[in-house]
């Protein structure tokens, strides 16, 4: 088992430094993904957006894994009634 730490630093709008910690991992056959779910908007969202994708592009480089960004959007997830993670994906 490989221990690592999910926390990331990033600068908010109101210029505080936030810790980044991705909501889940989710690891399939093909990839690892990291999963970002959002109930709501603020204006932060588009930088913690950049953050998670940069967090995936740096995780395949360290791992040589491909590391991909999902963000799932409440309304859209509540919507659509997903049976599993692979119709988030489609």
């Amino acid at each position: 088992m490989r221990y690592w730490n999910l926390s990331n630093d990033e600068l908010a709008k109101d210029g505080f430094l936030r810790r980044y910690i991705p909501d889940f991992i989710v690891k399939t056959g093909e990839a690892m993904f990291v999963v970002e779910t959002k109930g709501r908007e603020d204006v932060d969202v588009a930088a913690k957006d950049l953050q998670a994708k940069r967090w995936a592009k740096e995780a395949s480089k360290r791992t040589n894994e491909v590391w991909e960004f999902l963000r799932v959007d409440q309304k859209e997830f509540e919507k659509a009634r997903y049976s599993s993670f692979e119709e988030l994906l489609v």
